[in-house]
């Protein structure tokens, strides 16, 4: 079972969706699964997210019918097997350390339920700022 479960709902991010997956890819913490749930995009997403699955097994893609964010998301937690979640939306990148970090917070802190940081977001438009979090998992299913 891996200790991390990253959740990226996914549609119509072909332009955007590898960038995401890199900076997975690149974390420094290695236990970690990354379940991508493509909600019916009709772009290039799919072609791009399996990929990244046929490069590494730790990428876990899942093609749905389109049922929304709230949807793509809630299917995506049903299946994470990892004592921490982390949702990352497919147009933002986390940092190489992000996950080593946040693991690091609950290990010395036990008492805590969910950690975040600032977030830098890529692409042509900018709508704000917001956070990337990392939370336990409260349901027991690991």
């Amino acid at each position: 079972m891996p200790a991390i479960s990253l959740v990226v709902p996914c549609f119509n991010q072909g332009a955007y969706i590898a960038e995401t997956l890199d900076s997975v890819l690149l974390q420094s913490f290695v236990d970690w699964e990354c379940i991508i749930v493509n909600d019916g995009s009709t772009d290039d997403s799919q072609t791009i997210i399996d990929q990244y699955a046929k490069k590494d097994h730790r990428f876990r893609p899942f093609p749905i019918e389109n049922g929304g964010l709230p949807n793509a998301c809630n299917f995506g937690f049903a299946r994470a097997r990892g004592w921490l979640f982390v949702p990352l939306d497919s147009d933002d990148r986390i940092h190489p350390d992000f996950l080593k970090r946040a693991a690091e917070v609950f290990d010395s802190h036990p008492d805590t339920a969910l950690v975040h940081c600032k977030t830098k977001r890529f692409g042509e438009t900018n709508y704000g700022a917001c956070l990337h979090i990392a939370m336990k998992n409260c349901c027991g299913r690991t």
